[in-house]
């Protein structure tokens, strides 16, 4: 405790927007005329968020390194970032494209055609959302299939609110999702065990009971 207390402020990234943008300082603030709400309206919790908890982690864990050091951490730091920026541009590009060609009318339509039971549309956007987020994050899956996601469900009778809470229940196996998640295998690199072992485990102690809490979500069983 006396060497990790100061990583307790991290938390301070997350915590400091959501109080300034939700609650009582939130309103305190767009009711004030030099602020307004159209200003409070811009603040991006994606945004905010991972600025402020990587500028927390930099000064908590700051070190005195030379250019040399510096310049070798960044090499090594850019690869990652180059990967994960082309997952969420791909990721932001498609959705934009699904838009564009209207898949989310176009499936309320078939839906209401076919007549889908509640109980089955509900299984296929839980299917669909999980398979998508095993090599994305939740964020990259949610921009790429969460509109379509969302509007299928409500095509068939779920309330939007439940329909949300779903989609973020299924979306959540990020990580877990075999075999084209990247997680698995930096996990089992870390512990030194074969990435192909955890496979069949991921699947049935984890992805399963997601996409079923999930489902039960959706069809209001579990209350949210």
């Amino acid at each position: 405790m006396k060497q990790g207390w100061k990583s307790i402020f991290i938390f301070f990234g997350a915590l400091i927007p959501i109080i300034i943008t939700i609650g009582p300082l939130a309103n305190y603030l767009k009711s004030n005329p030099n602020i307004g709400p159209e200003a409070m309206d811009q603040i991006s919790l994606i945004t905010w968020i991972p600025i402020l908890m990587m500028l927390i982690s930099l000064t908590i864990g700051r070190k005195k390194a030379s250019a040399l050091d510096w310049s070798q951490f960044f090499k090594s730091a850019i690869p990652k970032f180059t990967t994960i920026g082309a997952l969420m541009l791909f990721a932001v590009a498609a959705s934009q494209v699904l838009a564009e060609l209207g898949l989310a009318e176009d499936l309320t339509q078939i839906t209401s055609v076919l007549t889908i039971p509640k109980w089955l549309m509900v299984l296929i956007v839980g299917i669909l959302v999980t398979l998508v987020a095993g090599p994305l994050s939740s964020t990259a899956t949610l921009t790429a299939v969460g509109l379509v996601s969302f509007s299928a469900l409500v095509s068939v009778g779920v309330d939007p609110v439940v329909a949300v809470v779903a989609i973020l229940a299924f979306s959540s196996t990020e990580g877990a999702s075999p075999p084209a998640s990247g997680s698995i295998f930096i996990a089992s690199g870390l512990a030194g065990a074969r990435p192909e072992k955890t496979f069949i485990p991921l699947i049935l102690y984890y992805m399963l009971p997601i996409v079923g809490i999930g489902w039960l979500i959706g069809m209001g069983i579990l209350p949210v």
